[in-house]
């Protein structure tokens, strides 16, 4: 099956599932920034499955970029979602040089559900898997562009103990008189995770840099601690 005849075939699975009065309420939640078929994400799932069993053996880099970008040329929002979980279910088929393709996803049709996902179960993954792209979100975590930023203080969310504290902390560091929301929040959640690991780290880095970070994030950080 070609990557044409997959997005063929999961377009028409989707359309027919579409609920314009459930699409109304899902862009609203959204902002009105994107318009929705109106498919919730249990029945995504049960939609997906099939259709990954489907190409679970020609499954390739290639390919999975192909299918991303036909999804990330559509408006609904739901065929963002998809290219977002077919990247996610098949991360170790993509290699170093799929980071330059996945940022320039990351720029369109930019938003936090979208910049989470690809920063924490995309991005994160690969990173984790080849050490020496780490080098990329140094350069990310200065960006002019927020959602980058963003990606490069959030990737290591599911890290744990293999998180890279004296990173997290300059990322943090860096953009801590960062007015947007976004990156503070980003930043306080960060912190809160890595909390989960080693909370003293977090409470001392909190209070040593507590006039530079902002209130959200240092409430972010500490939400659980306190």
């Amino acid at each position: 099956m070609t990557s044409q005849e997959f997005v063929r075939e999961l377009v028409s699975c989707y359309e027919q599932e579409r609920n314009p009065q459930k699409a109304k309420a899902m862009s609203a939640y959204m902002k009105n920034l994107f318009p929705y078929l109106g498919i919730n994400r249990p029945e995504r799932d049960k939609i997906n499955k099939p259709l990954f069993l489907l190409i679970k053996k020609e499954v390739n880099e290639n390919f999975l970029k192909e299918v991303a970008t036909a999804m990330w040329q559509k408006q609904e929002r739901e065929y963002h979602y998809f290219a977002l979980d077919l990247l996610s279910k098949f991360v170790n088929h993509l290699t170093p040089s799929a980071l330059p393709f996945l940022t320039n996803l990351a720029v369109q049709h930019a938003w936090w559900d979208s910049i989470d996902y690809l920063a924490s179960k995309i991005i994160g993954k690969i990173i984790l898997k080849y050490p020496d792209l780490q080098a990329a979100m140094d350069i990310l975590s200065k960006d002019d562009n927020i959602w980058l930023k963003r990606i490069a203080i959030l990737h290591q969310l599911s890290y744990k103990q293999k998180t890279d504290p004296i990173r997290l902390f300059h990322y943090c560091l860096t953009n801590a008189e960062n007015p947007d929301f976004f990156i503070r929040k980003g930043i306080g959640w960060a912190l809160r995770e890595y909390a989960k690991t080693n909370p003293q780290a977090v409470i001392d880095f909190v209070e040593a840099n507590e006039r530079m970070l902002s209130n959200l994030s240092k409430r972010e950080a500490l939400k659980r601690l306190r």
